[in-house]
């Protein structure tokens, strides 16, 4: 199982936070920590004792990074706080979710890549295509992540009347909602916006909620592979689609 939180995540009663028995009970083994803050000493020390109490019960981190990776090497100044991770999620300018700007998802890659640090690699953020699959995992990757194609599958809960909603829609036909504590924080997600249910600070979440039940309403976040999906598939399907064709020596 991998699940992601955030570093606030653990701050709370630090080893004694409510989500690490939740980890331990249920044999997480990967946890990808989408968050990693600025914290006063006594708080960051909540969050690193509970990040070795998981390593002891056999959690491996994933750090996720959304930002360009113009120089790489600037990586290590999370290491040198939180530890060095098992791996290391990247993701390109063309996902859902959180939009960022500057050179593709591959570039950023190999921005990592030629910096040597010696990081296993997830790619994510916009894998649209079979072909997308194949080059970036031709890169030496350890794995791709897709988000958009399996929130249209048979299996996700979102409802069909907004699946096909989606899968109407193309990559030309989203929205940059806001998300931002203020009007002046300047960060937005990438959405399909079926109805503006106003400013959300805390990750978009109100319209999100309405947006994957209640056709018409809200917003569901999506990213490039819009443009590739033209119907319902099962998750299985989904899967055999992205890696028709692919061979790896």
């Amino acid at each position: 199982l991998i699940m992601s939180i955030g570093s606030d995540e653990l701050l709370v009663k630090g080893i004694n936070a409510p989500l690490i028995p939740i980890l331990v009970k249920h044999k997480v083994k990967y946890v990808e920590l989408i968050e990693r803050k600025n914290y006063p000493p006594d708080e960051l020390n909540q969050i690193l004792d509970a990040m070795e109490y998981l390593r002891t019960q056999g959690v491996l981190f994933i750090y996720k990074f959304v930002r360009n990776f113009v120089k790489a090497d600037s990586l290590v100044e999370d290491f040198a706080v939180f530890g060095t991770p098992w791996a290391i999620t990247i993701k390109g300018p063309d996902g859902a979710g959180r939009v960022t700007t500057g050179i593709s998802l591959r570039e950023r890659v190999l921005n990592v890549i030629e910096a040597d640090l010696g990081l296993k690699i997830i790619a994510t953020g916009g894998i649209s295509t079979p072909d997308d699959v194949q080059e970036l995992l031709d890169l030496g990757i350890i794995a791709v992540g897709c988000g958009t194609p399996f929130a249209v599958s048979k299996e996700s809960l979102i409802k069909e009347e907004v699946k096909l909603s989606m899968i109407a829609k193309t990559f030309a036909d989203l929205d940059n909602l806001p998300l931002g504590k203020t009007e002046d924080d300047g960060i937005s997600q990438r959405a399909l916006v079926f109805q503006n249910e106003g400013r959300d600070p805390y990750n978009n979440t109100n319209g999100l909620k309405s947006g994957i039940y209640m056709p018409g309403r809200g917003h569901v976040f999506a990213g490039r592979a819009l443009d590739s999906i033209n119907s319902i598939r099962t998750v299985q399907e989904t899967v055999n689609y992205f890696f028709s064709g692919y061979s790896r020596e």
